[in-house]
This record gives structure tokens, sequence and C-alpha cells, in this order.
């Protein structure tokens, strides 16, 4: 099945990013940013859901379905269909999930309240502020039971300067491998204050400081030593993000 609308630009994703998104990262700030997600949304899981009931759930921006296949080795008493969204085809076709959708997650091709439930893993930020809003209320409109999503933001305090080094860091100027297009790094506060504007229902599960997010980058992306030296310099002391994950719940 294929969406009507769709993104095609395609970011670089980074030359271990499936590696870093299985849990497989070397290094303590990917492993502390990745590896607990799927025991966090299982948990979720077992407390709403009943065992031994088909549910469908859908992975948005599945990239190869790394999260959504660690996390059904974590509830093997669940039974689920599968579906992966994403729009990077070529990730498509290595994804393990049983059915494939390209399609961007502002449009999501589901009706409303009709995918049990959705998992979102670090999506919003590589998109712009409209377009994270739009997620947000596409996610709200499609889902039936609960949502699962997780957000590495800007720094709560003051997120236009932390922005700043963010900014500067994916022009990509300095560190080439490093250079995105879209991006924004909205904060817990403003995207909260988003949803309450738009009268969508959710609770706040789990919050963390993930430190040295440079060293994430390097691992991700294979930067050689001058590369993560750079990488420090222009983050400086912006070498963090702020991880959230809420339960996002079907908007009536």
């Amino acid at each position: 099945m294929e969406a009507q609308h769709k993104h095609t630009e395609i970011q670089n994703m980074g030359e271990n990013t499936s590696k870093v998104f299985s849990g497989e990262a070397g290094t303590k700030a990917a492993r502390e940013a990745y590896n607990k997600t799927p025991e966090v949304f299982s948990e979720e899981i077992k407390k709403r859901l009943l065992p031994n009931k088909e549910y469908t759930i859908a992975d948005i921006g599945s990239f190869r379905g790394e999260l959504l296949g660690k996390l059904l080795e974590l509830v093997p008493d669940y039974k689920f269909r599968t579906i992966a969204v994403d729009i990077n085809q070529d990730a498509l076709n290595k994804n393990t999930l049983q059915e494939k959708i390209i399609s961007d997650a502002e449009h999501l091709p589901f009706g409303n309240g009709s995918i049990d439930i959705e998992v979102v893993r670090f999506l919003l930020q590589w998109n712009h502020w409209e377009r994270q809003k739009q997620i947000i209320k596409e996610i709200a409109r499609t889902v039936k039971e609960f949502a699962l999503v997780e957000h590495g933001g800007a720094d709560n305090e003051n997120p236009d300067e932390w922005r700043e080094k963010m900014d500067k860091l994916f022009e990509g100027v300095e560190v080439p491998k490093l250079k995105r297009g879209e991006h924004f790094f909205s904060s817990r506060d403003e995207i909260e204050q988003m949803m309450r504007d738009e009268g969508i229902k959710y609770e706040r599960v789990r919050e963390k400081i993930i430190s040295d997010v440079a060293e994430i980058y390097s691992e991700r992306f294979g930067l050689n030593e001058e590369e993560s030296a750079k990488t420090r310099k222009i983050l400086s002391n912006k070498n963090f993000f702020v991880q959230t994950d809420w339960i996002i719940y079907p908007q009536k």
C-alpha cells in the first residue's frame, strides 16, 4: 500500500543508524538514548492491553523496524499485526514488519481510530514545528487505544539558546557528514502546550537528560576523531538533549 502524500527528501541517516537503533551501539550515550525504549514501551503495553488478543500496531518512522522488533520480543504473550510507515523505500525494503507503507507521518494513510497502537521514536525533531504539530494531530486522529511517542528535544529552560548550537551543527559547514535539512528540536513544554491547545489528551511517562549527544552522533554518522572534536566544540555546554516519552490518547 502506498500513501498519496509523501516527502521526497530522504535525509542522511548515518552509516551506523540501524546498529544504534537496534540497541547494539558501542557508546554509552547511544545505549542510554536507545536501549531502554523497548522496555519502557512494552511495560506501558502490558499495563493497558490484554494478552492473547490481536491488535494492530504501527511503527511511524520505522526505518528497518528496529524498535518494534525489540519491543515485540518483550511482549511474547501479545499478538500484533505489524505495520511499518516510513518515507525511506530502501529502509522499508529491509524492514522486518509485516506490512510496509511509504508515507510521511503528517498524512497517515489510516482512518480515524483505525490503528490500535502506534509507536514513534525520535521522529518529531527531524521535522519543522508546523509538521510536528500535524504529526501529533495525525497520531491522535488515527490511533484507537493509545500511542507511545518518544522525543529528543531542547533544553526546557532556554530552548532557543540550545537550538542555536544544534542548528550550527546540522548546517554541516564544519562537519559535512552531519549536514541535515529540515529539523526543529522542540522542547517538552512547547509540545505539551501545543497538545493542550489542540485538545489532545496525553500523559508524560518518562523524562531524562541524555548527556554527550556528540558521542551519539559520532557513532551514528561514523565521525573520525577530528570530526568528533569539532562536534563537541560546536555543542560546547549544550552537549545533551532532553528525552521525553508520552502516551497520546485518541482524539474524540
